[in-house]
């Protein structure tokens, strides 16, 4: 509610700061990604937004909504004393009179992969359909009709959309000796147990089965630490972000929205991370606010190269004309016509036929246009049918056609 205030002020305050709120862009980055997400998609803020930015992150990512709220609400009455009736009470008022260091000392133990505090569906901002399983047996029939598990996320289609994703959204679930010398496959189907456990209610085993299926390398013989570690990172890092956002982009463009994907591919120099190999996320946040253009400074002391410098103005030029009339393309005043034309190609609107996306890469020098994201078709399949939650199975089925079914209690499994 504090961004959806904070919108009420800008759409009455901008006119006297010579803005124009009929242009507001609202642009998120991960865990703000999918409030940007659930801000665009909320009834509330029909008038409100007009465009929106979402990079490595959106609301169907099982970290970006708290399914089972009065969860939190139990634990954090328990560690504040503001008990009573959780289903009645506003705790609120309690939780007003307590101090600051009370509130900060509340913790809250996340299963992995899901979120503590977070959104949740309360019926006015976000729906109850966000959370709904559906079936999904054709998924143009479904968009076009208004049904089928995320397009509540995406039913915004008079609002323009610019989504990105960088190479590897998973990254930062690993520690730095995994990332460096890789895992056994056992460590690996550890992880993916977890994943699945957590983030799915029915068909555990067989969403375990096909994950392992499609994600393993079958022309080698033998599986090698790291050839394990990069499938590992490729079906987490699908899982809980790329294959998501895809599915909201693609759900907008069906709806008749103007829509843009890109891919950051280039690696920031980063030496915090000496194993990193490929872009990862956060690595497009610098480009996306200058910071190459300021050099080294106090706020980002990072040594950029001038193919960083030139990579973050063609970023910037993009991301700014989306934001002052809702595409991309075009020429900005800080340029001139012939830098342009050369170093800014046509970037072509994404659809659900020929999935055109942007490679943003400095080793390329120039962006590329192109058709279908790398390994998309395997992406967006699993988006479709093992990345969206099944629908309960008939009550006969034996328990034992879960195997890892635990829909009451989620666990963390000790790696």
């Amino acid at each position: 509610m504090d961004i959806i205030a904070g919108l009420h002020w800008l759409r009455e305050n901008l006119p006297s700061f010579g803005g124009d709120p009929d242009r507001i862009t609202v642009m998120g980055h991960s865990t703000g990604a999918a409030l940007a997400n659930f801000i665009a998609a909320s009834p509330v803020t029909r008038e409100l937004l007009h465009r929106v930015v979402l990079i490595s992150g959106s609301g169907l990512s099982p970290w970006a909504i708290q399914r089972d709220p009065l969860m939190i609400k139990r634990k954090v009455a328990e560690q504040t004393s503001c008990h009573g009736d959780l289903l009645l009470e506003d705790m609120a008022p309690c939780l007003r009179l307590k101090k600051l260091s009370e509130l900060l000392d509340v913790h809250v133990d996340a299963p992995r992969f899901l979120p503590g505090f977070a959104p949740f569906v309360d019926g006015t901002v976000l729906l109850n359909g966000v959370t709904d399983t559906v079936v999904v047996p054709d998924i143009l029939t479904l968009a076009r009709n208004k049904k089928g598990r995320g397009f509540e996320l995406s039913d915004f289609p008079d609002r323009d959309l610019l989504f990105g994703i960088t190479t590897l959204e998973s990254y930062a679930d690993f520690c730095a000796q995994d990332l460096e010398f890789g895992f056994s496959e056992s460590k690996r189907d550890r992880v993916l147990r977890t994943f699945v456990r957590n983030c799915y209610y029915f068909h555990l085993n067989e969403i375990f089965s096909t994950l392992k299926n499609e994600y393993t390398d079958w022309e080698k013989p033998v599986q090698s630490p790291l050839s394990v570690r990069d499938s590992t990172l490729d079906v987490l890092s699908d899982g809980h972000t790329v294959s998501c956002l895809l599915k909201v982009g693609y759900l907008h463009s069906i709806r008749g929205g103007r829509t843009f994907f890109f891919h950051f591919a280039h690696p920031l120099n980063d030496k915090e991370f000496p194993q990193k190999f490929e872009s990862i996320r956060g690595d497009d946040v610098p480009f996306v606010l200058g910071f190459p253009l300021l050099g080294s400074s106090q706020f980002f002391s990072k040594n950029f190269s001038a193919s960083d410098v030139h990579l973050c103005k063609q970023f910037i030029r993009y991301i700014s004309n989306f934001a002052r009339k809702g595409d991309p393309n075009g020429f900005a005043t800080t340029f001139d016509e012939k830098d342009a034309n050369s170093d800014f190609p046509y970037w072509d609107t994404y659809d659900s036929v020929n999935q055109l996306y942007l490679e943003l890469d400095a080793k390329l020098g120039i962006p590329e246009i192109t058709a279908n994201f790398s390994d998309g078709t395997r992406r967006f399949n699993l988006q479709n049918g093992v990345f969206v939650l099944p629908p309960a199975p008939d009550e006969s089925l034996k328990r034992s056609y879960h195997l890892m079914y635990e829909i009451k209690l989620k666990q963390e499994v000790t790696l």
